[in-house]
């Protein structure tokens, strides 16, 4: 996806799209909150969402440019790690009868690998 390096003229559809489908499910959820809990988990779908679809439209520098990092790599990982804080927030924050035991689970494994893996390459790329 967009972590490959940068290829000009190609978005990464495959995170924009599910990118702006969350934030666009997070709106009709807000206007159907019947609890504080609801809206706030609904308005950080919003935000996880938009942030996605940032981190789509400016993609990271290829491999090797870490010195100097570009503003768009800036952008991209900033907005990475947005993603990542909002969904899991909004999974803490979902009612235990709206996400049950197994799926919260679930998604904080799927979760945990992204900084896990991020530091990993970031190591490695100091060797």
């Amino acid at each position: 996806m967009a972590e490959c390096g940068r290829h000009r003229g190609a978005a990464p559809v495959g995170v924009i799209l599910p990118g702006l489908m969350m934030a666009g499910f997070g709106v009709p959820l807000g206007l159907r909150a019947a609890t504080n809990a609801a809206g706030i988990g609904s308005a950080l779908l919003i935000v996880g969402g938009l942030a996605r679809a940032a981190a789509g439209v400016f993609l990271p520098d290829p491999p090797g440019d870490a010195l100097h990092p570009t503003f768009a790599a800036r952008v991209h990982n900033g907005a990475s790690v947005m993603y990542g804080v909002t969904f899991t927030l909004a999974a803490g924050i979902a009612a235990p009868g709206d996400v049950g035991l197994f799926q919260r689970a679930w998604l904080g494994s799927l979760n945990t690998w992204m900084p896990v893996f991020a530091c990993r390459v970031r190591v490695q790329s100091r060797r």
